[in-house]
């Protein structure tokens, strides 16, 4: 696969190098070798390169998966052997995901709850202005709940780490997005009463999530 990638970028006229000329010790053909041989060479420095950050993509993604299944810091640095802040550094992002995961643990029924009640008063809620937005977002909350509770009624989901992400991104973007453009009308009490239950939830989520202790 290596070999393959650098002769592939051996091609690209980008990478090629300039013929540093002939040389008093050359025999033959040796500065038309030399040239070729340095270009192959800036060929796989450029090979190196993106295998490295396609190799550390990977394993970001590989650590935020455990992360998502419930890994914590001090999990990841018994694999890496290095700190909890080392991996902290490294990857940045993963304790806000360690508190959302942490919260999301024993919160999957409220979640699933919160979304359901936006969904069965979708029309009470639906404001005076901007309904097309509203409307979309409240197709896609449905959707969303609707493949989230399928994930978490399987036994072995096809893809663990992913149910909890889109369980996350139903309270933190579905959730929130229909909650933004609803417009509940104070008399109705089912509306008031679904709004009012979602945001809780909410901010619960909200919360949990943004504490640096959590």
């Amino acid at each position: 696969m290596v070999e393959q990638l650098t002769a592939r970028l051996r091609r690209d006229p980008a990478l090629a190098v300039e013929d540093p000329g002939a040389k008093p010790a050359d025999h033959g053909a040796d500065q038309q070798y030399r040239w070729r041989s340095l270009c192959r060479f800036h060929a796989a420095l450029a090979t190196e390169q993106v295998v490295t950050d396609a190799a550390v993509a990977h394993a970001g993604r590989e650590a935020a998966d455990a992360v998502w299944l419930g890994a914590s810091l001090a999990d990841l640095s018994a694999v890496t052997g290095k700190t909890r802040q080392a991996a902290r550094k490294k990857w940045p992002d993963l304790g806000s995901v360690y508190r959302r995961r942490k919260w999301l643990a024993n919160q999957v029924e409220a979640v699933h709850y919160a979304a359901r009640l936006l969904a069965d008063a979708a029309e009470q809620l639906t404001p005076a202005k901007g309904g097309a937005a509203y409307e979309e977002a409240i197709d896609r909350l449905v959707d969303a709940l609707r493949r989230s509770e399928q994930a978490f009624g399987e036994q072995e989901p096809a893809d663990a780490a992913a149910r909890w992400r889109e369980l996350d991104e139903l309270i933190d973007r579905h959730v929130r997005t229909v909650l933004d453009l609803a417009a509940p009308d104070p008399a109705d009490g089912s509306a008031d009463f679904a709004a009012h239950g979602a945001t809780g939830v909410l901010t619960y989520y909200d919360m949990a999530t943004t504490s640096k202790d959590a």
